[in-house]
């Protein structure tokens, strides 16, 4: 029941799942963020009230944070042995909403700042500016399909973008 639109959190470690879906929500126009999961508590709950996620997904087994989250928002294991029973019982009788209808204007993902005020900022990114951020890392580094791509930066921090994305948008 997750549509365009909606907000989801990631807890992300950087797993397989994690990844899968940050794609799903590129390609069905709903709006990701993610989270470190190793900030205070303080931090984290200041950013789920200003994105107010439809739905948590989390990929860390020992996130201390997770009771606190589960107190106001559904959350989702990535690493349960039900994660899979949890997202197949979903209806397959709603329609798909139609991935034509997602433009360049369209958020796509929200990129939480250090918050030097003490309070986390949301930069809210479009399709469009990914897209431009990726034809950017591309013709700037030259970047092809014999590239390999450390990806050393956290899930949650800018530079990952560039490693995420343009390596797939690449073939790296």
């Amino acid at each position: 029941n997750i549509s365009k639109g909606d907000v989801i959190g990631i807890l992300n470690n950087k797993s397989f799942d994690a990844y899968a879906l940050m794609l799903a929500c590129t390609k069905t126009g709903a709006i990701y963020t993610n989270f470190d999961f190793t900030n205070p508590w303080l931090r984290i709950s200041k950013i789920l009230a200003n994105c107010q996620p439809k739905i948590v997904f989390n990929d860390h087994e020992h996130s201390i944070l997770i009771e606190g989250i589960k107190e106001k928002f559904k959350v989702i294991d990535l690493f349960s042995e039900d994660f899979l029973s949890q997202i197949s019982s979903q209806s397959d009788e709603e329609p798909v909403e139609n991935i034509n209808s997602i433009n360049g204007n369209d958020p796509i993902y929200i990129m939480f700042t250090s918050g030097s005020t003490g309070f986390p900022k949301g930069a809210l990114m479009s399709h469009d500016n990914l897209l431009n951020f990726i034809n950017w890392g591309q013709s700037t580094f030259n970047v092809t399909s014999e590239d390999v791509f450390t990806n050393v930066n956290p899930i949650y921090f800018d530079n990952s973008v560039f490693d995420f994305y343009t390596s797939i948008f690449s073939g790296a």
